[in-house]
């Protein structure tokens, strides 16, 4: 069976039961929605991150990885059912990238992090509490794209809005990650180094290899 069909069988069996806990306006609740852009490949990495328990339930369908701010909801209620959040599949997939091919510990890895700044993060090794790289996912390159346009072209001004660009922009001045992630759907990514200079920063691209966990700097 291929990964995409497990996806899809625990999506209508394991996560809607958890989320039909609710309460008895739940129970009946089926899942709805559109599978379309959930990769093989995301698919695949989403599922490892289960069988490796990168994350862990905490009740009622609530997810969360062991630095995350708040949990993750993998399916959205409404009135006509439980639809899937497709940016956290690729999200999760990505921690799994993260700790299996690019060696970060389970322990520094998190999901919805700073009040829902970015999807996911890596902390700073060594007990530090920094952010050392910072992941944002986006369901489509097209907007992947116009977020790395917002980014740069707001990077050396002090521009606040209310946007959910804007909070990106907010959570890199605020948090001063070292390392950018910004991620597609099917393995799509791009990498860059963030230059801090107060308020502002320059956004350098680097190849994917830098997101190798380097451990506590001698």
């Amino acid at each position: 069976m291929s990964a995409f069909k497990r996806l899809q069988e625990i999506f209508a069996a394991k996560f809607v039961d958890e989320r039909r806990s609710l309460g008895k306006k739940y129970e009946k609740l089926t899942l709805i929605g559109d599978w379309s852009n959930v990769h093989e490949k995301d698919a695949e990495n989403f599922l490892g991150a289960l069988d490796l328990e990168l994350i862990t339930h905490k009740g009622k369908g609530h997810y969360k990885a062991p630095k995350s701010s708040a949990a993750s909801i993998f399916l959205n209620t409404t009135s006509n059912g439980f639809s899937i959040r497709k940016e956290d599949i690729v999200a999760v997939g990505s921690l799994y990238r993260l700790h299996t091919e690019f060696g970060w510990p389970k322990n520094l890895l998190g999901l919805e992090y700073d009040t829902w700044a970015f999807d996911l993060i890596a902390k700073e090794p060594g007990g530090a509490s920094n952010v050392f790289l910072a992941g944002e996912v986006k369901n489509d390159l097209k907007d992947l794209e116009r977020l790395e346009t917002y980014l740069r072209e707001h990077a050396q001004t002090t521009t606040v809005d209310s946007s959910n660009s804007g909070k990106k922009l907010a959570g890199i001045r605020r948090l001063k990650p070292t390392i950018l992630w910004l991620i597609g759907p099917n393995l799509a990514s791009k990498t860059f180094k963030v230059v801090h200079t107060g308020y502002r920063f320059d956004l350098n691209r680097i190849p994917l290899s830098a997101l190798e966990y380097k451990g506590v700097a001698s």
